[in-house]
């Protein structure tokens, strides 16, 4: 039996090579492996693993960054399409008084200097309320400057997300809402500090308190207190009356017959208090007899709109409609285009504000039709009176002389032969 043979040699066997060949070696190095597989990635991949290498040291905090000034930017362009027209609005209502002054005294340049100092106490006193309105808006001293900017605005913005903005305007609550989730998120909490209340010693002894429903307790006292209900006190209307040469007579006859009224100087008008309804009348009733001009300040009306009724629904039925249902109407108008004058189907209702009367908000019908009720939204700037065209009263409590607007004659300004624009001509 013959040996096993082998097909390849070991390793160990000498190799026979070529005569006169030198032996060929090949050294592989691990390093030229690594490089070759560097070589054979694709591009996308080396782009991708460099963006991840970056952003785990920076951009983080960049995106963050980002979406903040993306957030202030948008944020503050919302406040300025909301917050600035009416901050325009509320500046040019100043402005055209300014400029309505400066024309009336241009005006009254041909007049004595009393008629004339009379003239510009009268404008000036209304522009002094005007202001005193503006100062009570919290507004800009500045008329000219305007505070909803896209920068102001921008300031505002970021203070959502720090902890300044304590003197900044007051914000809508629909953008407070929409920032709340992210301010919460972001903002540096602060411990705030509690107030504790003012305690007043008094020298009169305590008085005993007892629980009105000691009886459902089982206290041995059954007797519920009986706490009488705080009755509100009807406060007369002031009475204007305009600043005359015989003024001191006038007074000296009221303070004769009704002692407990009051007198006080207010620009160009004399503030009288009564201290009753009866003597408010009869003090009125006075100056109607010696002529004397004069308008009465009273409580504005509480006014509502109603939607829904047709187009052509008489004002006098919805009255008596509401009257039925227990409210105190004092007028009820349907409101029409400024231009056109073509009548919309939405009625105007003064309602008179009485604790006995039932609540607007509970109004669903009226002349058997489903309405929806809304609050008036009157124009912006003070109150102008029809009869005598001057400010801060309503022609139905107005006393003084009718004064035309566009000519300063004593008519109507609709029943004025000039026919020409307000705009286009020199008011009264």
């Amino acid at each position: 039996m013959s040996s096993p043979t082998l097909l390849r040699p070991p390793s160990f066997t000498a190799a026979e090579w070529p005569a006169g060949a030198k032996p060929q070696y090949v050294v592989i190095n691990p390093m030229h492996i690594i490089n070759l597989q560097d070589r054979t990635r694709t591009f996308g991949v080396r782009v991708v693993e460099k963006i991840k290498a970056f952003s785990e040291r920076w951009f983080t905090h960049v995106l963050l960054l980002i979406f903040l000034m993306i957030y202030a930017a948008v944020g503050a362009l919302l406040f300025q399409w909301v917050e600035a027209p009416l901050e325009i609005r509320e500046k040019q209502s100043i402005i055209r008084m300014r400029e309505l002054i400066a024309q009336n005294l241009l005006q009254y340049r041909n007049l004595s200097d009393a008629a004339w100092l009379e003239k510009a106490y009268e404008r000036l006193y209304v522009y002094e309320l005007q202001l005193q309105e503006h100062e009570l808006s919290k507004a800009p001293d500045d008329s000219e400057k305007i505070v909803w900017t896209f920068w102001g605005s921008l300031f505002y913005a970021g203070t959502i997300f720090t902890t300044i903005g304590n003197d900044v305007p007051q914000a809508p609550e629909i953008f407070t809402s929409v920032c709340e989730p992210l301010e919460t998120r972001l903002a540096v909490e602060t411990q705030e500090t509690v107030q504790k209340p003012k305690t007043v010693e008094s020298s009169d002894p305590p008085s005993a308190l007892s629980n009105q429903f000691s009886a459902l307790a089982g206290a041995g006292n059954t007797n519920l207190d009986q706490t009488s209900v705080p009755v509100a006190v009807k406060v007369t209307p002031s009475i204007m009356l305009k600043y005359q040469s015989n003024y001191n007579l006038i007074l000296q006859e009221i303070q004769r017959t009704y002692l407990t009224s009051t007198n006080k100087l207010t620009g160009e008008y004399i503030k009288i208090n009564a201290a009753t309804l009866d003597d408010h009348r009869l003090i009125t009733d006075y100056l109607t007899s010696k002529k004397e001009q004069y308008y009465l300040i009273s409580l504005r009306p509480l006014k509502i709109v109603l939607q829904g009724l047709p187009i052509s629904t008489d004002t006098q039925e919805i009255k008596t409609d509401l009257e039925n249902q227990g409210y105190i109407i004092e007028k009820v108008t349907q409101l029409t285009k400024s231009r056109t004058k073509f009548k919309l189907p939405i009625f105007m209702v003064e309602l008179k504000k009485s604790p006995n009367t039932p609540d607007n908000k509970d109004l669903k019908t009226c002349c058997y039709m489903m309405i929806t009720v809304d609050s008036f939204r009157k124009r912006p700037g003070a109150n102008q009176c029809y009869n005598c065209n001057f400010f801060h009263h309503s022609s139905k409590n107005c006393h003084i002389n009718m004064r035309c607007q566009k000519c300063g004659k004593p008519h109507k300004t609709n029943e004025c032969p000039i026919k020409e624009k307000k705009s286009q001509t020199r008011p009264a």
